[in-house]
Parts: C-alpha cells; structure tokens; sequence
C-alpha cells in the first residue's frame, strides 16, 4: 500500500511539472499598426479587429488620436486584421502568422 501511495505522489508530482512548464512556455505576440487615409492623414477611433483564423476569436481596439493601434497579448497564431472607420471603406488585411514578435501593419483606408 505504502508503495502504490509513493508511485501516486510521484506521478501527481510529474503531472503538475509538466504542466507548469507547458503554462511558462506559452508565448503570445503583439499586432501594431497605423491607419491613414489616401492622402496620408492618420484616421483616429477607427475600429480595429485582429481575428484569430483558427479560434475564431476576436481580439478588437480602436486607434488612438495619431492613428496608431496596438493588440497585445496575442495567442500565437493565424490572423487577419479588419478595419473600419466612419466614411471609409472597410480593409480586411489578409491572414498571416504572428510569432512571438511584434507584426507591424499599416492601412490606408479609401472614402
């Protein structure tokens, strides 16, 4: 009996090692960008959605007052960025893969 309650610690102790190193090695990425109009004007409060293509999850922000936007904490993964402003075209940037690194896109946006 002593023996199977030893085999039982050491095997919940491995269990949780495993699993705590499976959480310490998840890595996420950070999405940025600009968005301007044609001219090169920055567009502010322009929603802003980084869609996850394998989750379906959607991640959304609005630019700031310079046209700047920033999704962080990203699951690494495939996404595809859409955005919209009040008077112009919606822009859907097409999926790409977002390592752990920052993906910097920029968008212009026609009325």
């Amino acid at each position: 009996m002593k023996v199977f309650r030893f085999i039982q610690s050491i095997t919940l102790l491995l269990t949780l090692t495993f699993v705590s190193a499976a959480v310490a090695q998840t890595v996420t990425g950070t999405i940025t960008g600009e968005v301007t109009d044609p001219n090169g004007a920055v567009v502010s409060s322009a929603q802003v959605v980084a869609h996850n293509t394998s989750t379906g999850v959607d991640s959304p922000t609005t630019t700031n007052a310079d046209g700047f936007y920033r999704i962080q904490s990203l699951p690494i993964g495939r996404y595809e960025v859409t955005v919209q402003a009040a008077g112009f075209n919606k822009e859907t940037i097409p999926a790409f893969s977002l390592d752990r690194k920052s993906t910097r896109l920029n968008s212009s946006h026609a009325n």
